[in-house]
């Protein structure tokens, strides 16, 4: 009965650990700028330059839409992402740039999850739909 229940703490505590190096990995791999190449499938405007900049020492994701500046703080679990009320700056911009920031601003309230491959980041909803997808800059 000790052997077993021995078993059971260390597969628990092995799991634990498991997941807190993940999270970790995910960070150390989310740090830095990241060029926004589609938002909800759709390709972003050429040389638009949107972005998003994870902070992972400070929890804070900012960036641009192509248009205005944006800025939130970000809770992260795993491959599970909690985004804070973001602030954006309020300049105008040619029609184009300005619907491709309400869909910008739209998807990013509903981000959930990511994942990271290569240099590849994939932010999706709940219903793993992809929200944004970027790849990683220098």
């Amino acid at each position: 009965m000790k052997k077993v229940i021995l078993l059971f703490c260390v597969t628990f505590i092995t799991g634990c650990l498991s997941d807190q190096n993940n999270t970790t990995d995910i960070n150390t791999n989310l740090n830095g700028t990241w060029l926004v190449t589609t938002i909800d499938d759709t390709p972003v405007i050429a040389d638009s330059m949107a972005t998003l900049v994870f902070n992972t020492d400070e929890l804070r994701l900012s960036g641009s839409t192509g248009c205005n500046l944006v800025n939130t703080g970000y809770k992260l679990d795993n491959d599970m992402i909690e985004l804070g009320m973001a602030a954006t700056t309020l300049k105008m911009c040619p029609p184009a740039l300005m619907e491709q920031e309400q869909r910008f601003i739209k998807a990013l309230e509903k981000v959930a999850r990511l994942s990271i491959t290569n240099d590849l980041l994939i932010l999706q909803d709940n219903a793993d739909n992809e929200l944004f997808r970027a790849t990683k800059q220098p």
